[in-house]
């Protein structure tokens, strides 16, 4: 009986998750390729020349209050030019997409109009273009209409009316294809209480629609941030030229001072950054759960 009692079943070990352990390591991966160029790009900016072709390399800087190289590149005239003229350039082109791919996808998803179908599939084709191939029209349409090498602000008009043909496209696709999953039901509700139809779109389909609108403003805004090719081809004065060209310019001027071309990737990095942490909650909510019951 004793020896009985003393035998007890063994405990069977689980087996290890490997898919969990893939998916684990394979995430691991991709946030080291993130993280990893970012981080030198930041340790290389506060290091002095000494340091930066040490070999065998150092992975830390020995003084991270080294702001020198930070400073020398906002002493540079053009640089802070393009900072001013970058943002000037997206946040308008942020807005104007915004506006008119709203309204142009409110349209596509909830009227009938003759060549609806057409309009959307030619949406998508025109998209479908590289941008290389778009440059040389481009230039020669901006040209004629005295939109690029005036020097002045018809050039920075004319590089956002580029920028729109650019963005617009995409931004109502995705805008439409959001619209169509708010429920139609709330927008009729509206309307039964005496709402006109800008009142829906502005009161109930736009703050349904937060979370693709943010996605469009974050998509814009990047494009326009970090466009180097129209820019390149369109802007001739310096006090018109927008942060990568400026960039471009220092890294041409500085090919050694390799701490100031990193800081430079640094400031024109952080907006980004700044701007997504910003609209990152907007992503994930759903916030058209139950709003039908049903």
């Amino acid at each position: 009986m004793s020896n009985i009692a003393q035998a007890q079943p063994l405990k069977r070990r689980r087996p290890l998750p490997w898919g969990r352990i893939l998916l684990y390591i394979v995430l691991a991966i991709f946030i080291l390729s993130v993280l990893v160029p970012f981080y030198w790009m930041l340790r290389t900016s506060l290091m002095k020349f000494g340091e930066i072709v040490a070999y065998p390399p150092r992975l830390t800087p020995r003084n991270w209050s080294n702001f020198s190289a930070y400073g020398k590149l906002f002493e540079q005239q053009q640089f802070l030019w393009g900072i001013r003229n970058s943002f000037i350039v997206s946040i308008v082109v942020v807005v104007l997409t915004v506006i008119f791919s709203t309204l142009g996808a409110y349209a596509v998803a909830r009227m009938r109009f003759p060549g609806k179908a057409w309009f959307m599939r030619g949406v998508i084709v025109v998209y479908m273009f590289p941008a290389v191939m778009l440059m040389i029209p481009m230039f020669v349409i901006m040209s004629r209409i005295k939109m690029t090498g005036t020097g002045g602000i018809r050039d920075t008009l004319g590089l956002i009316i580029v920028y729109l043909t650019q963005t617009m496209p995409v931004a109502t696709y995705m805008l439409s294809s959001y619209f169509k999953t708010v429920p139609e039901e709330i927008e009729e509700a509206g309307i039964m209480d005496g709402c006109t139809r800008w009142s829906v779109i502005y009161r109930i389909t736009i703050p349904l629609s937060l979370p693709a609108i943010a996605s469009v403003a974050l998509y814009t805004f990047m494009i326009a941030w970090n466009e180097y090719m129209f820019a390149f081809i369109l802007l001739k004065a310096k006090e018109t030229l927008t942060l990568p060209i400026a960039f471009y310019r220092i890294f041409g001027q500085f090919n050694t001072a390799w701490d100031m071309v990193m800081a430079a990737a640094m400031v024109i990095a952080v907006p980004v950054i700044i701007a997504f942490l910003a609209s990152e909650k907007y992503f994930a909510e759903g916030l058209t759960a139950g709003g039908v019951k049903g």
